[in-house]
């Protein structure tokens, strides 16, 4: 079975994981320095907002593992296809740095630390890794 015609849908269900992962820090980045900020009269919104946050950081973790797989099978089939892109190895080993931050995140005792910083750094480096990868 010729598996290769997955590649393309492979690696757009890995970027679109990606980005509902990434998410999480952007929705809590606004809630942080705009939402709380917001009237008494804005409580209509604000409700609705704090429901897409809660779905979206309650699914963080799940996301970042179903990416995480996503972007395995991807990468398996583009080498058994002699597909591979240099690019693409470098997204995948950040990517893996990225879910081995955050298990280890999730590990540990204190929530934060420098592990979190790496972890969202790294994060936003894929983000340019990826768009490399893509082009």
């Amino acid at each position: 079975m010729n598996l290769k015609h997955f590649i393309g849908p492979l690696g757009t269900l890995t970027a679109i994981g990606f980005i509902f992962a990434l998410l999480n820090f952007f929705v809590k980045f606004i809630n942080k320095n705009y939402i709380l900020k917001l009237p008494k009269d804005k409580n209509y919104f604000v409700t609705y907002y704090k429901k897409i946050m809660k779905f979206i950081v309650k699914n963080h973790k799940t996301a970042g593992i179903i990416t995480f797989i996503l972007m395995l099978l991807h990468f398996f089939i583009a080498y058994n296809s002699h597909r591979i892109k240099i690019t693409g190895i470098i997204a995948a080993i950040i990517m893996t740095a990225v879910v081995i931050l955050g298990i280890y995140g999730k590990s540990i005792k204190r929530p934060r630390g420098k592990w979190l910083t790496i972890h969202r750094s790294l994060a936003f480096i894929l983000i340019i890794a990826i768009i490399f990868h893509i082009l």
